[in-house]
């Protein structure tokens, strides 16, 4: 046995000295993994990744990425990179109509969106420009600039193939450009009019020219919705997804059920404290409106428990559903929200006054995707079951105070949620509902 020691130390002695070589060698320094003459690895990548990176810049930051080398300029003129032209909000009050020029001239036919959002320096010769070099657009948003009517004729006449269109702070224009946009334009699926007055009173007469409108929104109240709105929008828009009654003037249940039976396609409906919702207008949204995703039924004071229990039966697409201040909400109308509404997200059933901790829990533990349950001003709920509900479902966030409408971190959960449940910025009804 001592021999057997004596031979593993002398053995040990032996190979000491190739370690203590091995340990004591340079380290390979961190260049010379590659030679001088060889690209580095952060260029070995090949051009659709480096397009699709390009794809995330503004066009003032591609010009500048396209100064590095030839093949990052040669990246920037590619096609798929040229479409887009939507510039990042820390470049926008460096944007002015020579910069909107030079993105016009680069881009050329290849352009297919153009989002000008808060740029005060561009004018109308830019947009004229643009028409005529950029002739294949098909999304185009103008907010807050100093704008005419020619510039919008001319995008209008040009641009055949314009589909999106948003426009606000147009208080100097007439009705003029919206006459050339549905002479020329009669593709056009999305529209937006925000403070613009003299355009949005004139959309009605040019409805019967988009039958394949899908979103349309006239903001600030400027045009209330009417029975002749609905009745036309009912006739010749069939292909409608997103309607917004919170400021409409007062309307009859048949013009309501009328707009339900010829939109067939409605995913956003607001209807919030429109007194004729009743059980016909009801019924033919659970016959009619299978694919909704955003319903707001809030203040709806004559709502019935079966007409509700009825509609969330037949309508199983929701992700957001607003039942504030609906007083007929019960624990029936709950209980059928949790068998039939697996992708809800967001539930508001503030101010109901007739539910129970019994119902809102049987509601909780079967919506498996919900997300935020608001539930302000809700007296028969205790404190015991709200730390006992979270409790079971920790993820689950409960709002049960209201938020200040200037607090920017509500507003930033709010858009959070919305990009990631994949719903338009545009239907926002209030900024503080994720406080």
């Amino acid at each position: 046995a001592a021999a057997a020691v004596g031979s593993a130390v002398l053995g040990a002695l032996a190979e000491a000295p190739q370690e203590e070589a091995r340990c004591s060698a340079p380290l390979p320094s961190r260049s010379s993994s590659y030679s001088a003459s060889e690209p580095a690895p952060f260029f070995s990548m090949n051009d659709e990744l480096w397009v699709y990176i390009f794809l995330f810049l503004d066009p003032l930051e591609l010009a500048n990425v396209a100064r590095v080398c030839n093949r990052f300029s040669n990246i920037s003129q590619d096609v798929q990179v040229l479409r887009h032209a939507a510039f990042h909000e820390g470049n926008l009050p460096r944007v002015n109509t020579f910069i909107v020029r030079r993105v016009a001239e680069r881009a050329g036919q290849h352009l297919r969106t153009l989002n000008l959002g808060l740029c005060w320096l561009v004018d109308d010769s830019a947009l004229l420009l643009v028409s005529e070099k950029c002739k294949q657009l098909r999304s185009v948003a103008l907010h807050g600039m100093r704008l005419q009517d020619a510039g919008l004729i001319a995008l209008a006449s040009q641009c055949k193939n314009l589909t999106r269109l948003a426009l606000t702070n147009a208080e100097n224009m007439t009705a003029a450009p919206l006459a050339t946009l549905a002479q020329h334009c009669p593709g056009l699926t999305h529209l937006t009019l925000l403070q613009s007055p003299a355009m949005a009173a004139e959309v009605v007469r040019h409805l019967p020219r988009w039958s394949q409108l899908e979103h349309l929104r006239l903001g600030n109240g400027l045009v209330p919705l009417n029975d002749q709105v609905l009745t036309l929008l009912g006739i010749h828009c069939p292909q409608l997804r997103y309607i917004n009654f919170h400021s409409a003037a007062p309307v009859s249940t048949p013009s309501l059920v009328g707009l339900l039976t010829g939109c067939r396609q409605l995913q956003f409906l607001n209807v919030g404290c429109i007194s004729q919702a009743r059980t016909p207008f009801l019924t033919a949204m659970a016959r009619f409106s299978r694919q909704l995703r955003w319903l707001n039924l809030a203040a709806c004071h004559h709502l019935r428990p079966v007409d509700l229990c009825i509609l969330v039966s037949r309508v199983q697409q929701l992700v957001f559903l607003n039942l504030c201040a609906t007083p007929r909400v019960t624990d029936a109308v709950l209980l059928a929200i949790g068998q039939h509404q697996q992708r809800l997200r967001y539930l508001d059933i503030s101010e109901c006054v007739n539910i129970s901790s019994r119902g809102v829990y049987a509601m909780v533990v079967r919506c498996s995707q919900l997300e935020v349950l608001c539930v302000r001003e809700c007296s028969t709920l205790p404190q015991a079951f709200f730390d006992y509900l979270h409790q079971v479902k920790p993820c689950l966030q409960i709002i049960r105070r209201p938020a200040a409408l200037d607090d920017p971190r509500a507003v930033a959960r709010y858009m959070d949620m919305l990009d990631a449940w994949r719903v338009p910025v545009s239907l926002a009804c209030r900024p503080d509902i994720f406080a």
